[in-house]
């Protein structure tokens, strides 16, 4: 990301707090030109400044339409530390995406405490952004505070805010991180065990395989569907049969992962398994088994869907033969 890129360039300029101040009010003054390029000069010029009365402008040009502009204004903020902790936290609070993820972007830079309790609870913002760089920034806080509401954020709908959820904690814990997700797995609390099933196949490490497997049959569907997707990841062949049996869960998510899981493992086994399928008493089973043959896009698996299609006597099933059919053209 850019804006961490440049903090190393900007934390090495000189603090300039003797500048004149009809230079900082005319630079301040600037920030509402017209002309972009005016604009930017402006920014980078109060970025470098070191002078208090450039945190309200800078927090007003986070909402400028040009990206330098605001990339500058957001390094300014970080390098003046401090006095801008209270104004970045008060956006981060407020209710527009494009100035708070930049604010919480911000407090992960600048080392003061007080912005640790605002971005724990900017993890249940309505905004991925948000939550995702709430996330980065605790990691950087290194807090054990963090730790549980980073849990819960692995949990989160967004792919984005996992990833983050999870590097911070990697960032927090360590070399512990393996072992705090495999107590996750445990929990009898249904907040953690899914995102630590589904951060343990992010790590990649066989030794995950067997936990994994035990979680095939855990009693939320959302934690055998993330530890069924694990197991794809992690990429090892004990998980083949147990992943076979999870293609008959009774919940789609969990089918359809382990389905994915099984093309990654075994592709030729799995076709067979899923033309095998087309045939089974459940008319949800034989939806997914066309969906998933479909995925593998195997010429080999065509006349068993075209058989689907002329006759199965559920639409649904009809319906997913043909969108397979499709992907095999």
């Amino acid at each position: 990301m850019i804006v961490f890129i440049l903090v190393s360039i900007v934390m090495s300029f000189p603090v300039q707090g003797q500048a004149k101040e009809k230079t900082i009010s005319d630079h301040i003054q600037a920030l509402s030109d017209r002309d972009v390029k005016v604009r930017v000069e402006a920014a980078k010029a109060l970025a470098t400044a070191g002078d208090p009365r450039v945190v309200d402008p800078l927090i007003r040009a986070l909402r400028d339409k040009n990206g330098d502009v605001r990339e500058w204004s957001v390094l300014g903020l970080v390098k003046m530390g401090e006095p801008s902790v209270e104004p970045l936290i008060q956006v981060l609070q407020g209710n527009e995406n494009s100035v708070q993820w930049q604010a919480a972007a911000a407090l992960g830079l600048i080392n003061d405490s007080r912005a640790v309790d605002p971005l724990i609870q900017a993890l249940q913002d309505d905004k991925s952004d948000v939550r995702y760089w709430a996330a980065v920034s605790l990691g950087e806080k290194k807090t054990a505070k963090a730790v549980e509401p980073l849990e819960v954020a692995l949990n989160d709908s967004n792919h984005r805010v996992r990833e983050g959820a999870f590097f911070a904690l990697q960032k927090i814990k360590g070399n512990l991180t393996t072992e705090l997700l495999l107590q996750g797995l445990q929990e009898s609390s249904s907040r953690f065990r899914p995102g630590a099933a589904w951060a343990l196949g992010r790590i990649k490490d066989p030794k995950f395989v067997d936990p994994l497997i035990n979680a095939l049959k855990d009693g939320d569907s959302k934690v055998r569907a993330e530890a069924a997707a694990s197991l794809g990841m992690i990429g090892d062949i004990r998980a083949v049969v147990p992943l076979q049996k999870a293609f008959q869960d009774k919940e789609g998510d969990v089918r359809r992962a382990a389905a994915m899981s099984l093309l990654h493992l075994d592709r030729d086994g799995s076709v067979d398994i899923f033309i095998h399928a087309l045939q089974d008493a459940q008319p949800e089973q034989r939806v997914d088994a066309a969906w998933a043959l479909g995925e593998a896009r195997e010429s080999r698996a065509k006349g068993a869907l075209l058989l689907a299609l002329q006759s199965d006597e559920e639409g649904d099933v009809r319906m997913s033969a043909a969108k397979a059919l499709k992907r095999l053209d």
